[in-house]
């Protein structure tokens, strides 16, 4: 995962805001897909405006994890040229993680990557404004990523009430 040149992040910015939980979800679900994932567990509590995109594709290597969810920084494009062939991606502008961050209370993110045997956290609070990396608590026995949403929205109480109003408590699985 690397910070696009300014010229390229020129060309892709899109301003990505993420206004409702569904539209989230739906950014981290393509993420999952994009790393060749083979089964995807999402579960939500749409009351409390909580997620968890589990994921079994071929992880995050832990030199990526202090620059993954900074905006514009991806590891699915490097140069204009990229842009210009066509990227057979769903996302690549490196906004989709970056924005959840922004607009959650707290992001976990375990990920082990292909080849690998460390699982390793990072951790980020606040908006994106404190973030720590290390070790996990908990090791996957596979590649893969989780990532847990709490508090989505919490910088945005109007809004968190809306969608917390219109939301019963449900689990639902995805495979």
């Amino acid at each position: 995962v690397r910070p696009l040149p300014q010229p390229l992040v020129d060309k892709v910015r899109t301003g990505v805001t993420l206004n409702s939980f569904h539209q989230a979800v739906a950014e981290l679900l393509a993420n999952a897909l994009d790393a060749s994932a083979q089964s995807i567990v999402i579960k939500f509590s749409a009351g409390a405006l909580t997620f968890t995109v589990e994921d079994d594709g071929h992880g995050i290597h832990g030199e990526d994890l202090d620059v993954l969810g900074s905006r514009y920084s991806t590891s699915k494009m490097r140069s204009m040229a990229d842009l210009q062939i066509g990227l057979r991606t769903l996302g690549f502008r490196g906004e989709a993680i970056s924005s959840v961050c922004e607009s959650s209370a707290e992001v976990s993110i375990t990920t082990r990557a292909r080849g690998c045997f460390e699982t390793l956290t990072k951790s980020v609070r606040g908006g994106g404004k404190e973030a720590l990396v290390g070790p996990s608590a908990s090791q996957l026995t596979h590649s893969g990523t989780i990532i847990t949403v709490k508090r989505f929205l919490f910088n945005q109480p109007v809004r968190q009430r809306q969608l917390a109003a219109q939301h019963e408590d449900v689990e639902a699985n995805t495979v």
